[in-house]
């Protein structure tokens, strides 16, 4: 997970998305990350509901 966040980082988001400060990994990644995990590590996510 930490390598495909890594790789989505460069390769994925456009520099200009997150202009400084501190972004938390779901917020400046988003769902670019769930992407790259389900196609690149074979991680399924699913939301169930209570």
């Amino acid at each position: 997970m930490l390598g495909e966040a890594g790789a989505c980082l460069a390769l994925d988001l456009p520099k200009s998305a997150c202009a400084g400060g501190f972004w938390t990994p779901a917020t400046a990644l988003g769902n670019r990350l769930l992407v790259r995990l389900q196609a690149h590590a074979g991680m399924r996510i699913e939301l169930l509901a209570a």
